[in-house]
């Protein structure tokens, strides 16, 4: 090694020693985060990475996730006996240590027990309730004991963020704040109390959502504000709380480059991950079947990956295409390039929305728009979907199953013809970025630190 190229490195070194002094620093507090495999841990991991390039430095606190987690309950399984502290050059972590409550090791073991699964369900209650009040009652209640003695001993810290679920995180906050003064901000992934599904429970699930609503306000009222993943979202929570709400999507990692239409001599659609009760899915599988039924017509699969997690939905498909199996493809949890292959490889990517609800863009939309394929969007929810596909012009919009029907021949006529169906915009595309949306955020950040 030259003089000059030590000389170089040690210049390199002492620059980026300064550029992190120069860092706004604040805590990030996640229950999920990379590598955690599960949908949920994208946006705090997107944060991370995108932050530092508008002078935030994060410093997440999550629990440990060395864990394969092929089913929902490995979730809930202990994991990591110490602190593990890992740097990066855009961030750090601290990834905590996890033991299984009570309830966690009482459910796993119910599989074969009536009494233990009533028993886990009681404790279920017991705990939503209690650790309202206590932290003794949450299983990561050590996230609060290390932030407090993370920021006791380090004075440079500017403000914290919280992303939730799990909401209960909200309240880590409340108390920080409380002890220590440091401004917080309250990320929804999701609307908790006021969400509109949630407001249709019935029974001690709605006793349980009314009185958390009244914590929710007491703790959040104290966020300097909050983020939420659509403008109706921030509509509906800042009524509630009364404190300034921000909209921050959740964006996808990065355009991928792929062919229109596969290469595939039949017809591949595409849904990705969780399917809902209230998503209309059996009318386009009986369009399928009628599809297929018709001995001169290009044969339509349709794929569900990571479907094969939720039993009862795997079920509701599977009944319907009965007799239909071989254009049916439902998976477990496959890894992420497995599904951006799979994605990649489609002629059509599937977003259902929600009957009854609007404002819910879920965060398959954004990797569908990073994939810059054609999305066919049903029933069309005349709100945020809509308008998302119409301003990266990748949205086919359907107010009818007919016009399905009519959008699914005109896309398999352009495959067969090796025409183009799909126009885009970019620009806009850019947008939705979660690059483009981490700098939203560090703005509404760097506005009161």
């Amino acid at each position: 090694m030259t003089l000059l190229t030590i000389q170089l490195r040690l210049i390199s070194y002492f620059c980026n020693v300064l550029v992190y002094i120069l860092m706004k620093k604040i805590l990030i507090l996640s229950y999920f985060f990379n590598p955690c495999s599960l949908t949920a841990s994208n946006r705090v991991t997107g944060f991370a990475k995108h932050l530092n390039s508008f002078g935030i430095f994060p410093i997440i606190i999550t629990r440990n996730w060395d864990l394969a987690i092929n089913t929902p309950e490995d979730v809930l399984k202990s994991t990591g006996n110490k602190v593990l502290h890992k740097v990066y050059e855009t961030h750090e972590v601290y990834y905590l240590p996890y033991t299984s409550s009570l309830r966690d090791r009482i459910f796993l073991s119910s599989k074969n027990s009536i009494f233990k699964k009533y028993t886990s369900k009681f404790l279920t209650i017991l705990t939503m309730i209690f650790e309202l009040v206590s932290n003794r009652f949450i299983p990561y209640s050590n996230f609060y004991d290390f932030t407090l003695d993370y920021l006791q001993k380090n004075k440079d810290l500017k403000a914290i963020l919280t992303s939730a679920n799990p909401f209960i995180q909200f309240k880590f906050c409340y108390l920080l704040h409380k002890k220590t003064g440091i401004p917080w901000i309250a990320d929804y992934r999701d609307a908790w109390t006021t969400n509109k599904m949630a407001v249709q429970v019935r029974g001690i699930n709605k006793a349980l959502y009314f009185l958390q609503s009244k914590f929710e306000k007491k703790w959040c009222s104290t966020a300097a504000f909050f983020t939420t993943v659509s403008d109706n979202y921030v509509e509906q929570i800042s009524d509630f709380l009364k404190i300034p709400g921000h909209t921050i999507l959740n964006g996808y990692d990065d355009t991928v480059s792929c062919s229109e239409f596969s290469d595939s001599k039949d017809f591949h659609i595409v849904h990705n991950g969780t399917l809902y009760y209230n998503q209309p899915i059996e009318e386009i599988l009986n369009l399928i079947i009628e599809n297929n039924k018709k001995e001169n017509k290009l044969k339509i699969h349709i794929h569900f990956p990571g479907l094969g997690f939720d039993p009862k939905q795997t079920l509701r498909v599977s009944q319907i295409m009965e007799g239909y199996e071989k254009y049916l493809h439902i998976t477990n949890w496959l890894p992420k390039n497995e599904v951006l292959e799979l994605q990649k490889n489609a002629d059509l990517l599937l977003m259902l929305s929600y009957n009854g609800f609007k404002g819910i863009p879920s965060s398959k939309l954004y990797e569908y728009i990073g994939l810059q394929k054609n999305i066919l969007h049903y029933p069309n929810d005349k709100d945020v979907i809509e308008q998302i596909l119409n301003d990266t012009k990748l949205g086919i919009n359907c107010d009818s199953i007919q016009e399905v029907k009519e959008k699914f021949d005109a896309l398999i006529l352009c495959k067969l013809n090796k025409s183009s169906f799909k126009k885009m915009n970019e620009d806009r595309i850019l947008f939705y970025s979660r690059q483009k949306q981490t700098e939203i955020l560090a703005s509404k950040i760097n506005s009161i630190i």
